[in-house]
């Protein structure tokens, strides 16, 4: 019910979330200051950005840009454990644009694209070699036993489909 309540004030959630972008933007150089409230002011506006998410999001999820995300959420585990390996050309990138003497500001964002991109293929890459592979092995050599209240099997239309089989 507090959930509910909370999710219906549309505008306090989006007033919420401008004042994380304003906190992100304007005091997070203050470390004290950052350091004390800011973690709290941080939690309720990404807890607001999350129920804005949630509840308000409808035509966004048919966007490409959230389909995107979506995509990158399947292999998101394989890039967290790989992401790594994209710091060291990170680097190599960041003293090339040293070298020519490129401003920081403007060698920020190409590195961290960069920086994403090689993580993104990484983390799919070994997500399709390693992960998915030994996911069917266990499912093969451990099947689910779902079983329904008396016994029967899972509706088909509740059955979790098999690793790799998912569509985006």
């Amino acid at each position: 019910e507090l959930y509910r309540r909370l999710a219906s004030h549309k505008k306090t959630l989006i007033a919420m979330v401008v004042a994380l972008v304003a906190w992100l933007v304007l005091a997070i150089k203050d470390v004290p200051l950052d350091e004390s409230i800011g973690y709290t002011i941080q939690a309720i506006g990404f807890c607001a950005l999350i129920v804005l998410t949630i509840e308000y999001s409808h035509k966004l999820r048919e966007t490409r840009v959230f389909r995107a995300v979506a995509w990158i959420g399947v292999y998101s585990y394989g890039i967290y454990l790989w992401h790594s390996l994209a710091l060291a050309p990170g680097d190599m990138l960041i003293r090339k644009f040293a070298a020519l003497h490129v401003p920081a500001l403007a060698a920020w964002a190409p590195v961290l694209i960069a920086q994403f991109v090689i993580a993104i293929v990484i983390g799919y890459v070994t997500t399709r070699a390693v992960e998915f592979p030994f996911l069917r092995l266990r499912d093969a050599i451990f099947p689910a036993r779902r079983k329904g209240p008396k016994g029967e099997g899972m509706p088909e239309e509740l059955e979790v489909p098999a690793v790799g089989g998912h569509v985006l």
